[in-house]
């Protein structure tokens, strides 16, 4: 499939040599010789960073555990420290993994995982429909989109890097991989990527303040929902289809695609309301493996008390 639409172009590299840029590049060069390592013995070391990550994110874990509390209510609190000792090893897996997928090529990527539900997205393609691909921030992220890009091009919407090296590097890897990088704030290109066929990974599960949205029941809190995927699909013509990265044991990974959403009926209250039960349900598949780190409740409806200590 060739893609509809350019990737965004790579800035130039010449000014990018400069001595200010050297130790950038020879993070980068470490990077890639990390992955020359064996993948078990990379993902060990990986993981070998987790007893980093409380005493200096402290903030951060508090964050999980108010998540967890919040939307495990039911669960005791053993259950959900062992929830968040889970969680703690998915987040150390993340860079190792991120180093994996940027430098090893596609058949190494596929012998690490598999792909589930593939055919809904070969059913819309056929179609000639363009896909909004409906997904969390799994903390394996990376290796889901390895697995899909080894088998088809997709779209991603991104916010450019701060350090212009890892911005050259970023872009230069994922567009040679067939991941077509479409800037946070270039929505009508998003909209024709779709119209055009594209398939779009859009990860819909975040609290943007200062983007549109409404209030509607996440793990059975009113949570700021972002009303774009709503606004993507509509002026885009799109099929919107469910899909979630799974870490397995052994250093394996699983993409779940699900069977496509009903179509959005044009009421957005009802219809995020369909998108936050199938995200809930996808990050019920691993809930540990899911983003917890990040302040999910922090904007509240009018009148109701902050919802986490530091806010």
């Amino acid at each position: 499939m060739t893609p509809p639409v350019k990737s965004a172009p790579l800035p130039p590299l010449k000014p990018l040599l400069h001595p200010k840029h050297w130790l950038s590049w020879l993070l980068l060069g470490l990077s890639w010789l990390y992955s020359r390592l064996p993948f078990a013995l990379g993902m060990a070391l990986s993981r070998s960073l987790k007893p980093l990550i409380k005493p200096f994110m402290k903030k951060r874990v508090a964050i999980i555990k108010q998540n967890l509390a919040a939307c495990f209510a039911d669960k005791s609190p053993q259950e959900r420290a062992e929830m968040l000792d889970q969680n703690l090893t998915a987040l150390a897996s993340m860079p190792g993994e991120t180093i994996y997928v940027w430098w090893r090529s596609r058949a190494f990527i596929k012998h690490i995982g598999s792909i589930q539900g593939f055919e809904h997205i070969e059913t819309a393609q056929r179609e000639g429909k363009g896909i909004l691909l409906l997904s969390v921030h799994s903390t394996c992220m990376e290796i889901g989109s390895g697995l899909l890009t080894a088998k088809t091009p997709i779209g991603a919407i991104y916010r450019p890097h701060k350090n212009p090296v890892m911005e050259y590097m970023a872009l230069r890897v994922r567009t040679r991989k067939s991941v077509y990088m479409i800037k946070k704030r270039e929505v009508r290109t998003a909209m024709r990527y779709l119209r055009e066929g594209g398939a779009l990974w859009y990860t819909a599960d975040m609290d943007m303040r200062g983007e549109q949205s409404l209030f509607v029941p996440f793990f059975g809190i009113q949570t700021a929902t972002m009303t774009a995927p709503l606004r993507l699909t509509k002026a885009g013509k799109a099929v919107v289809i469910p899909m979630m990265p799974i870490r397995l044991p052994g250093n394996r990974f699983r993409l779940e695609i699900l069977p496509p959403l009903d179509d959005f009926s044009g009421d957005d209250q009802r219809d995020l309301q369909q998108v936050n039960a199938v995200l809930e349900q996808m990050i019920r598949m691993a809930p540990e493996q899911y983003w917890w780190i990040h302040r999910r409740f922090k904007t509240r409806p009018p009148g109701e008390p902050p919802f986490y200590s530091s806010d």
